[in-house]
């Protein structure tokens, strides 16, 4: 007992629990279930017999073994050597002794001559055990978290998991576009049609044309929309409303608006455009879900779109230049 206190252990040794009925031993199989190792020292005597016919030890022990609890057993190495006054003088437990020593010889046991010799192989070897496999042990009454504490730390936990997703989700949008990507000053053709009237405004013609524009150029003029969630219909209005602008200044002061009519990007073109800004983690579909969505899907800018279009539309600072 001394050896196993000076390991800073809690021996429950079960001879301070009397087997006398199936209650105490309803309790001994608790203390059993609580502890972390079992040790067994067995000498001359095989100790009182419960009602099955074994002793109370060799009950114990077997169920240590039911519960795979980890054991460690030392045997008299000499059970003859043992005075007269500590061995067993009843025949029939003389034979159950011995048929209980070859159970426990079946599995890894040590063996002693004498109590300081005992001692001294109890500890190492319980050193040892608690080395290679470490039991849950005993805490104070006072360190063990209360019901609030555990609340807390599990919604704590919850929130550590949020916002690791959310920073996975942030990097993830604001990641910069790969460089194999056409993007910045690129230029990219975008071709539309529209319809023109004669001068006498009875008769018209339907014209295709195309124009080039940076991707910088293209993005600055729908992000400016994007900036809450926009339709799809909405986005291409706006850029065919730029594109039918610079028609108009292409054609002179003196062109008449009313002349011009029915512009539209080519599907093409328009799809070419919404993929490329994607790629480029410009712009991407809006998580909500609007009543005409399913007519016309809602884009809207990642963070990195944000960042992006603050960047190259944003009025500098003269010394800037």
């Amino acid at each position: 007992m001394k050896a196993l206190l000076e390991l800073d252990v809690m021996p429950a040794g079960m001879e301070l629990f009397p087997a006398a009925d199936e209650d105490q031993w309803d309790l001994i199989r608790n203390v059993i279930n609580d502890c972390d190792y079992y040790v067994l020292i067995l000498g001359g005597r095989y100790g009182s017999i419960g009602p099955e016919g074994k002793s109370y030890t060799e009950m114990e022990y077997d169920y240590a073994v039911s519960r795979q609890i980890p054991i460690l057993a030392f045997l008299h190495k000499d059970p003859e050597k043992i005075p007269a006054g500590k061995t067993e003088k009843i025949s029939e437990s003389t034979h159950k002794l011995r048929d209980f020593r070859h159970k426990v010889q079946g599995k890894h046991c040590k063996y002693w001559e004498n109590a300081l010799e005992l001692g001294s192989i109890v500890s190492r070897g319980l050193s040892i055990q608690m080395t290679k496999a470490p039991g849950a042990g005993w805490v104070r009454g006072s360190d063990v978290p209360t019901m609030e504490a555990n609340i807390e730390i599990l919604n704590l936990r919850r929130h550590i998991d949020a916002l690791k997703e959310e920073l996975a989700k942030t990097k993830e949008e604001i990641m910069e576009p790969t460089a194999d990507l056409a993007q910045g000053e690129d230029k990219f053709k975008i071709g539309y049609t529209y319809r023109e009237w004669d001068d006498d405004y009875i008769t018209t013609r339907d014209i295709r044309s195309s124009c080039s524009f940076s991707w910088n150029k293209i993005f600055s003029v729908i992000a400016p929309h994007l900036i809450v969630d926009t339709s799809e219909d909405t986005m291409q209005d706006k850029l065919t409303d730029f594109i039918k602008t610079l028609e108009y200044c292409d054609r002179g002061p003196k062109m008449e608006f009313s002349k011009l009519d029915c512009f539209k990007i080519d599907e093409t073109s328009f799809s070419s455009i919404k993929i490329q800004l994607r790629a480029l983690n410009l712009i991407c579909k809006s998580e909500k879900i609007y009543f005409d969505s399913l007519q016309s899907p809602y884009w809207t800018l990642t963070k990195y779109g944000d960042q992006y279009l603050t960047k190259i539309v944003a009025i500098k600072r003269l010394d800037a230049y």
